[in-house]
């Protein structure tokens, strides 16, 4: 059998997360035989673009990978939700007429609508990978009213997905158990949970010669990667640098965002942070391990809410990765139980200046102690390794595909236990 699989995603291919969270898992998957159609949505590309991003794509893949963007139409109508599904199902549409997969896999929502289509008429199936709950995150966002006639349209649309993919994937084990509360999960239907994961040969700490982490502690500096806008808590982001340059002067606080900058002076402005003293730059995907490999603390805040019981920060792994303990919040995905034993990062319990002035102390004492980054590395290979989320993949496609798997030694990812199952060897972690 051609291992032939089409991966479906709402992304623009030059996104970061598509090249941090779609290319680094095809990468690994190529290798062990897999064939894939890359399906990115497209805005405004001029034939030199796609005529240079094939190329790269070839360079790496080779024959692995074809990638067939939808390029999208001009005009307002064409570039909204309903004008983008449209386009998109015309594409793929087509795209079917010339070679079935053997298997499709839909990275979040609408390519999971396209997908649970395509499943029907091509006889093949299909997997859900949810990325987290899409449509709770629309309120979240406040571009959704909850409860709203909107809602609970999309609520039994997403309640139809679950239920008619042929394998899911989550990214965290509380989203499995919410999806199974509400009996949302077909029985029998393989369930898989995979965090999002780092390259780690790519993230890693600043190494000596004899391959020693240089020096036995982090540097000292605080920092914050990705937005501070809504849903991410940036107020107390920023309390947390001007606390940190109050009572820890001798740490530099830095923040790596593609927020607005007037937004970034707003809030900073608003919480005392001495902007002299704040480093604020942007980072591609390429750069980012450079960022992240001089050690520090790594910070993670971000509002909780019930959509985020799915959710996994990427950015945590990354940290994690480089040798930097984390300050985060609860109430986020996996990452009370993940985080939670004190070795490798501080729970920030409350917020308010007494609280982020407790989790400061604490993060800066781990930070400084010998051995911290050691640990922090070690979690990021056990937990958020790329080679294990490769693996999980393999295990789950051939699964789903009565195939035997490459690596026996992760085949139990997939979970196949019947629907309301608890502790089963999918929700189990390493």
């Amino acid at each position: 059998m051609t291992k032939r699989v089409w991966y479906i995603s709402w992304n623009s291919l030059e996104e970061p997360l598509v090249h941090s969270q779609v290319l680094g898992y095809l990468r690994g998957l190529s290798a062990k035989g897999w064939r894939f159609t890359l399906i990115t949505l497209e805005n405004n590309r001029d034939d030199h673009w796609l005529a240079q991003q094939q190329a790269q794509l070839r360079a790496v893949f080779g024959e692995a990978l074809e990638w067939q963007p939808v390029q999208l139409a001009a005009g307002r109508i064409s570039r909204s939700t309903v004008g983008k599904l449209w386009q998109a199902r015309r594409h793929v549409l087509r795209l079917l007429k010339q070679e079935p997969p053997q298997l499709i896999h839909a990275r979040s929502y609408l390519p999971a609508w396209l997908s649970a289509m395509l499943a029907g008429k091509a006889k093949r199936p299909w997997l859900f990978d949810a990325r987290g709950f899409w449509v709770d995150e629309k309120v979240y966002k406040g571009s959704l009213k909850a409860n709203g006639v909107a809602y609970r349209w999309l609520k039994r649309q997403e309640k139809r997905l679950y239920g008619a993919a042929d394998a899911v994937v989550m990214l965290a084990n509380a989203g499995v158990k919410s999806l199974r509360c509400k009996q949302w999960l077909t029985a029998g239907v393989p369930v898989a949970v995979i965090p999002t994961c780092v390259d780690t040969q790519r993230f890693r700490p600043n190494t000596s010669e004899t391959n020693q982490y240089l020096p036995q502690h982090g540097a000292k500096r605080l920092l914050c990667v990705g937005s501070v806008g809504a849903g991410y808590l940036g107020e107390a982001v920023f309390r947390a640098f001007a606390a940190m340059q109050r009572v820890f002067p001798d740490y530099r606080c830095e923040l790596c965002s593609r927020t607005d900058r007037d937004e970034v002076v707003k809030l900073a402005q608003a919480t005392g942070v001495d902007l002299s003293r704040l480093k604020i730059y942007t980072a591609t995907h390429e750069e980012m391990p450079g960022h992240l490999a001089a050690g520090g603390i790594g910070l993670s805040f971000i509002r909780p809410h019930p959509s985020k019981a799915a959710s996994c920060p990427t950015k945590v792994g990354e940290y994690l990765a480089c040798g930097m303990p984390v300050l985060y919040n609860p109430g986020i995905g996996d990452m009370d139980v993940v985080l939670g034993d004190g070795h490798v990062a501080v729970r920030c319990e409350a917020l308010g200046t007494e609280g982020l002035m407790t989790a400061l102390r604490q993060a800066v004492s781990l930070n400084e102690s010998p051995g911290t980054r050691q640990r922090c590395r070690q979690l990021a290979m056990d937990y958020f390794s790329l080679d294990k989320g490769v693996a999980a993949y393999d295990a789950l496609y051939c699964q789903v595909l009565g195939l035997k798997a490459t690596d026996r030694a992760v085949a139990s990812v997939a979970d196949s236990s019947t629907r309301g199952a608890a502790g089963s060897a999918g929700e189990t972690r390493p």
